[in-house]
């Protein structure tokens, strides 16, 4: 579902197959934005590539979807869910956090850390939802969209891998969020778009 990404949102929105882009307690945020922090990327020597990406990732966003599959404590293959996230800088503009927060409190909700590696050159992804589900990633640019791979284990301890692509559309206003899901060797798919509804 990522937050996620745009992720972001998208584990909710990610995962709920409204890709993005999950709350556990504030010292779990507190843990990667050290992390983030400690991989030595500054604001000041951060990429560029991240430095625009992030101004597209930047805002709120609203979605709405069908869970592809289940989600330990989250929700039910079938379920409808609206979903909100909202993504900012954080650790001086070295990170984005992105909280993505259910339109309906019964439903899950998620947390996303995404940050830069300036050894590889490439985006990394943290996500943890409400559930207990988690899963980390490498995300690459390429031709203006973004290509994930992430992998986790869900609250029940079976392995979860998720692959996706995020595009962006009207201005980088919309976000397209298409691939799958892997858990127990069964593939789910998952299309869904987010809307940005505040800058």
């Amino acid at each position: 579902m990522i937050t996620g990404f745009l992720l972001g949102a998208k584990r909710i929105l990610g995962r709920s197959e409204l890709s993005l882009p999950k709350i556990t307690g504030s010292f779990f945020v507190g843990a990667w934005l050290f992390i983030a922090v400690a991989s030595g990327a500054r604001a000041s020597e951060s990429s560029i590539e991240f430095q625009a990406i992030g101004k597209r990732l930047i805002g709120t966003w609203s979605g709405s979807g069908t869970y592809s599959r289940d989600y330990p404590g989250v929700g039910k293959k079938g379920d409808k869910f609206i979903s909100r996230s909202t993504c900012r800088w954080a650790a001086g503009k070295s990170a984005i956090l992105c909280e993505s927060v259910p339109g309906d409190a019964r439903k899950g909700s998620s947390l996303q850390l995404i940050y830069w590696d300036p050894a590889k050159k490439k985006l990394r992804v943290t996500v943890v939802d409400s559930g207990g589900n988690f899963d980390q990633g490498i995300g690459s640019i390429e031709a203006g969209k973004l290509v994930w791979t992430s992998f986790g284990n869900f609250s029940d301890g079976r392995a979860v891998k998720y692959k996706w692509k995020t595009i962006f559309s009207n201005d980088g206003n919309t976000h397209i969020h298409t691939g799958f899901t892997e858990v127990d060797g069964v593939r789910n798919n998952f299309s869904d778009t987010l809307k940005r509804v505040v800058k």
